[in-house]
């Protein structure tokens, strides 16, 4: 009875004021947690229960102290909340300083739009803006950003507004160049691939993994049926966020920002940071302008923020840096499209026996629970964390081997997660006419 009552427990955001009374002691600090774990789903052992406890507690201050300092925008005690800092940073995906660049300055020949640098202009209200999507804890914010651009300036195009594959851009940008994109990239180096390669399957087609893997572009049916790919334009930051606001008159634009202020926790409102810096840690895609702010779309599932997206407040000139790694795809029209906002495909339909057993489970992956709640999740969410047959749920489950977590440290979470990278596939019994290979239970034509 308790575990079907912690299945259906929705995730819900914590009321403003719960949070600020519940910090005042330790018996309220300790609800808020228990809350916060039915919420997200945990089910921590003693001992990392007592470390994420203080880690809540101390991002719970941080929170609380952001909401009574302001009334612009207002926190919350969300996924984040139970990370350390470092595992935030997964969730990021700019890497400054693996992937050094300077802020750029605009071609000259480049002539921006001559559209009104006042008012509005919001694409999602245009249909021009697909679903919130979920990065998970692989630092590819920048494929997602970059995916905003793309896909609204293709829209806008062709009249066809299309999920396109954030995978191939993880795939394919740095390949043969030994980096894995999960560490961070830069979304104007991806605009400049599809460029040569006039090439970009669709979601559904080339789905994501979260993991950078061989690049499948040669095997993969390309979904720019539409159009093809001129040039990147990268605006130079200018007075007022003036070409920031003339290029959204054009489309999508991906940018970089500064994390401050506590942006990882945003529930609602226009965040507004006087002292942000300008060193960029995370992407995303801007989506469109009022007079007050700017509406930008996260990576981060649509439970995070304000149903995925955020607001950075117009009145303070290039807040945390919005303008300096501004940059689109320009394209042309070779026809015309319609909608495919399909959903990403199962990957593992030659399995019909690995499925998940709560129609949450897939929401629950996106927000990492396949890490943060493994034994749960490998037990009812085999599907979701990709770990169907004997597959490894994470890319880095190789690396995690060598350095000897198979046997020491993280024995349990490697036995779930990384058993393909363990050894651990002999004892996969497969259902009548399947068999074992290549990690998973398939019909035996299927095996290379």
């Amino acid at each position: 009875m308790l575990l079907f009552l912690t299945l259906i427990i929705s995730a819900a955001a914590f009321d403003k004021a719960v949070l600020k009374s519940g910090l005042h002691s330790a018996e309220g600090q300790l609800k808020l947690f228990k809350q916060w774990t039915e919420n997200e789903h945990k089910n921590f052992g003693a001992k990392e229960k007592a470390f994420r406890f203080r880690v809540f507690r101390k991002h719970l201050k941080e929170i609380v102290e952001i909401n009574e300092s302001q009334d612009m925008y207002e926190l919350d005690a969300n996924f984040m909340a139970g990370l350390t800092e470092e595992e935030q940073k997964q969730w990021y995906g700019i890497n400054i300083t693996a992937l050094p660049a300077e802020v750029e300055e605009a071609d000259e020949s480049v002539v921006l739009s001559s559209g009104p640098s006042s008012g509005s202009k919001l694409w999602r209200e245009e249909g021009k803006v697909t679903p919130v999507k979920n990065q998970k804890s692989c630092g590819s914010c920048w494929t997602f950003g970059g995916m905003v651009a793309f896909e609204g300036h293709y829209a806008i195009q062709t009249g066809g507004l299309k999920r396109f594959s954030e995978q191939e851009f993880l795939d394919c940008t740095y390949e043969g160049e030994q980096y894995d994109g999960c560490r961070g990239g830069w979304y104007w180096t991806s605009f400049n691939m599809v460029k040569k390669t006039q090439h970009l399957s669709l979601d559904k087609d080339y789905p994501y993994v979260a993991r950078d893997g061989a690049c499948l572009t040669s095997s993969k049916p390309n979904g720019m049926v539409a159009a093809k790919m001129l040039e990147t334009v990268r605006p130079k930051k200018s007075a007022n966020d003036a070409s920031l606001v003339q290029a959204l008159n054009e489309g999508p634009v991906a940018m970089a920002f500064e994390i401050k202020g506590g942006f990882s926790y945003y529930k609602k409102g226009i965040l507004s940071v006087q002292d942000c810096g300008r060193v960029p840690h995370h992407a995303m895609g801007v989506t469109g302008y009022t007079p007050e702010f700017f509406e930008i779309k996260n990576s981060w599932g649509s439970d995070w923020g304000d149903g995925g997206y955020v607001r950075f407040d117009r009145k303070i000139e290039n807040m945390c840096g919005i303008s300096n790694w501004l940059a689109y795809p320009k394209l042309q029209k070779t026809g015309n499209d319609t909608d495919d906002v399909t959903p990403t495909q199962d990957n593992n339909t030659t399995d019909k026996t690995c499925v998940d057993k709560d129609q949450r489970c897939q929401e629950w992956a996106e927000g990492g629970q396949c890490i943060n709640n493994y034994s749960f999740m490998g037990q009812n969410c085999q599907k979701s964390c990709n770990i169907c047959g004997c597959t490894d749920g994470f890319t880095d489950c190789t690396s995690w081997k060598e350095q000897g977590y198979c046997t020491q440290g993280l024995v349990e979470f490697m036995g779930v997660m990384c058993r393909e990278s363990c050894g651990l596939c002999a004892d996969v019994t497969c259902p009548a006419g399947l068999v074992f290979c290549d990690g998973k239970c398939q019909h035996e034509h299927f095996c290379s």
